[in-house]
C-alpha cells in the first residue's frame, strides 16, 4: 500500500509541473541552438530556454536549412510564423498542424520524409517540397497556393483542381500518369517532365510561358492556344509525332527558336491533331520526305510515278516556291528559304499529297 501511494503522489507531481512548465520542450540539440541564438526576436531574455509566451510572440520567419537537425519537436509552440525554411536536414516527420499563419514552407532534401500533413495550413501561398520519400500528397485545402515545387518525390498521381490561384507547377521527376490542369488558368510556369504522361491537355492555360514535358509517353499535344509559348520541350517523348500550333505570328516565331525543342520524329502542325482523317493518313503514306528537319536540299518519294507540281507553302498559306515533278523521285534546292515550318504540297492528276516539313540550319 505504501509503494502504491508514493507511486500515485510521483504521478501527481509529474502532472503539476507538467501543467505548470512554462518553457518549450525542444529535443533536438540544433533546432534548439538556433532558437536559443535568435535573441533579436526569439529568445529576447538570451537565457538557454524558450518559453511558450516567446514562441506565441514570434510572427516572423524560421530558417534552418542544412543545420543536421532530425526533429522539429517544438515547433508546435510557435503558432505565429508565417515562413518555415527546414530542407536539407534529417526529418522523417514533420508536424505543422499548429503552424496555421504559414505563408511559405520549404521542406526539400528531408530524403526519409514520408508523410506531410498540409491540411491545417490553409494560408499557404508557397510550398517547395522536393526530394522526399512521399508518395501522396492532398493540397486541396490549400487554395491560395499560387507557388508548388513537388519534384522528385514518388507521386504517382496531383490533384491541383482546388489549386485555382497557381501560376507555378513544377511535379517532374515523378511517377504521375495523368494530370488535369483545366482549372489552373493562371498558370504561367508548368515543369511536368520526366513521368508518365500520356496526354496532356493544356488548352485552357493560355498564360503559360514556360512548358517542359520531355520525357514522358504523349502521342500528341496541342498547343496552339498558348500563344505566349516561348520556352517549349516536348523532346524524349518517343510515341510524339504531332504537335498541334496556331497560324499566328508569336506560334510560328516561338516554333522556330532554340527554346522549343522536339524530336525529330515529332511534326508540327496548324491543324488539330486529333482530327486527321483516315483518308489523309492512307495518301500522306505514299509520301516520303527526307531529310525533315531539312537544311538547303529536300528530296521527296512517291510510291508511284505521277506527273504534277510540288510547291511549299508557309503557314501563312503563301507559295514559297513551286516547280514540276514528273516520276516518283524529285529533289528541291531549299537553299534559299528561311527556317520554319512549312506545308510540302504535290498535286498530279492520281492524287494531292501533303506534308509538313521543318526547314531548320
Amino acid at each position: 500500500m505504501k509503494k502504491i501511494i508514493i507511486s500515485l503522489g510521483l504521478v501527481l507531481v509529474s502532472l503539476a509541473v507538467s501543467f505548470g512548465q512554462t518553457n518549450v520542450f525542444i529535443p533536438d540539440s540544433n533546432f534548439k541552438a538556433y532558437l536559443l541564438s535568435r535573441t533579436d526576436s526569439i529568445n529576447v531574455n538570451a537565457d538557454t530556454a524558450i518559453s511558450f509566451q516567446e514562441a506565441e510572440n514570434f510572427k516572423g520567419r524560421i530558417d534552418v536549412y542544412r543545420k543536421n537537425i532530425n526533429s522539429m519537436n517544438g515547433l508546435d509552440a510557435f503558432t505565429n510564423i508565417t515562413y518555415l525554411h527546414c530542407g536539407d536536414n534529417e526529418l522523417n516527420s514533420l508536424d505543422i498542424g499548429s503552424n496555421t499563419s504559414l505563408k511559405i514552407l520549404n521542406c526539400s532534401s528531408n530524403y526519409f520524409l514520408k508523410i506531410l500533413d498540409l491540411s491545417k495550413n490553409t494560408s499557404l501561398t508557397s510550398l517547395q517540397l522536393t526530394n522526399t520519400q512521399i508518395s501522396s500528397l492532398d493540397i486541396s485545402k490549400n487554395i491560395a497556393l499560387n507557388y508548388l515545387n513537388c519534384s522528385s518525390n514518388k507521386l504517382s498521381s496531383l490533384d491541383v483542381s482546388q489549386n485555382t490561384a497557381l501560376f507555378f507547377l513544377d511535379c517532374s521527376f515523378n511517377q504521375i500518369s495523368s494530370l488535369d490542369l483545366s482549372k489552373n488558368t493562371l498558370l504561367v510556369s508548368l515543369f511536368c517532365n520526366h513521368n508518365h504522361l500520356s496526354s496532356l491537355n493544356v488548352s485552357k492555360n493560355t498564360t503559360l510561358m514556360t512548358l517542359y514535358c520531355l520525357n514522358n509517353q504523349l502521342s500528341d499535344i496541342d498547343v496552339s492556344k498558348n500563344t505566349n509559348l516561348s520556352r517549349f520541350w516536348s523532346n524524349q517523348n518517343p510515341k510524339l509525332t504531332c504537335i498541334g500550333i496556331s497560324n499566328g505570328q508569336n506560334n510560328l516565331n516561338y516554333a522556330q527558336s532554340s527554346e522549343w525543342i522536339k524530336d525529330a520524329t515529332a511534326s508540327y502542325s496548324t491543324t488539330p491533331c486529333n482530327t486527321t482523317t483516315a483518308i489523309e493518313k492512307t495518301t500522306n503514306s505514299n509520301l516520303t520526305l527526307f531529310p525533315n528537319p531539312a537544311q538547303n536540299t529536300l528530296t521527296i518519294q512517291l510510291t508511284e510515278s505521277l506527273q504534277g507540281t510540288v510547291s511549299l507553302i508557309d503557314l501563312q498559306g503563301q507559295t514559297i516556291l513551286s516547280q514540276a515533278i514528273n516520276d516518283n523521285n524529285a529533289q528541291i534546292n531549299i537553299s534559299g528559304v528561311s527556317n520554319g515550318v512549312y506545308i510540302l504540297k504535290v498535286i498530279s492528276d492520281k492524287a494531292t499529297y501533303t506534308k509538313q516539313v521543318v526547314i531548320a540550319r
